[in-house]
Parts: structure tokens; sequence; C-alpha cells
């Protein structure tokens, strides 16, 4: 971990979850490794009764770095169809926004549409549409 420019930690917004991060971000920190490490939010809620980010961060010792809403539905479609959550979607533009920052690469806005076996083919390095660079 220490080689890693940013560690994250992901939790959700509960009580228990928030404390047992909390305890990580307190570890990591006497473990000298405070400034790589950033706080995820996953499965945030939309009510307005629920912790805001900055009760979180209150909670947990930093800030939220990147928070996902809570979207079952949407996750359970892409699920069932074998695709990408949809780019425009609330949920999409968080993680391509997670996407852009751990990147220098520009992360492509249109969903690439590939059929069931598809998902598995192993390209060649000269591939055009590697996903990946050296």
């Amino acid at each position: 971990m220490r080689e890693s420019s940013r560690i994250f930690i992901v939790t959700t917004p509960e009580v228990v979850p928030l404390h047992l991060a909390r305890e990580r971000v307190r570890h990591l920190g006497e473990l000298g490794l405070s400034d790589q490490v950033r706080l995820l939010l996953n499965r945030k809620p939309g009510s307005k009764k629920s912790l805001g980010d900055d009760e979180v961060a209150q909670m947990v010792g930093i800030p939220v770095s990147y928070s996902f809403p809570n979207d079952y539905p949407r996750v359970q479609s892409s699920i069932l169809s074998a695709g990408p959550v949809s780019h425009g979607s609330d949920l999409g533009e968080s993680i391509l926004a997670l996407a852009r920052a751990l990147t220098t690469h520009p992360v492509k806005e249109t969903p690439i549409h590939r059929k069931f076996l598809e998902f598995f083919h192993v390209p060649n390095v000269e591939d055009p549409d590697l996903v990946w660079h050296h």
C-alpha cells in the first residue's frame, strides 16, 4: 500500500460500516498512509433522511471523495442484460467521474454494445479495440 498513489475505503451510509471505515482510516493513519486514503460512499440513498456526505465525513474522519447512488433496479437490469449501467443515469455518471479521475486516457461516453460471447473475447496486443494500454 505504501507504493499506491491512492487507497480507497468503500463504505455504505449505515452506522456499523461507517464505524468500521473509521477504524480502517485510523489504522492506515497509524501506518503513515493518511495522504493516500480516499473514501468512496456506495449505495447512497436519495432520501433526505439519510446521512449526507458531510455527516459521513464527520463519522469516518475524512471527506467523501466519490459517492454512488443506490440504484438496485438499474443494476439488476444491467446484470440481466449482461451490459453496463447506462452512462446517462446518475449511477453511470458517478462511475464515469471516478473512472476519469483514475485514468489519464479519455473515458468513452458512448457504451459499446456487445453480444454475450464478445465479453469473453481475449484481444491481441495489436487489436484497435484494446481497452487497456501499456
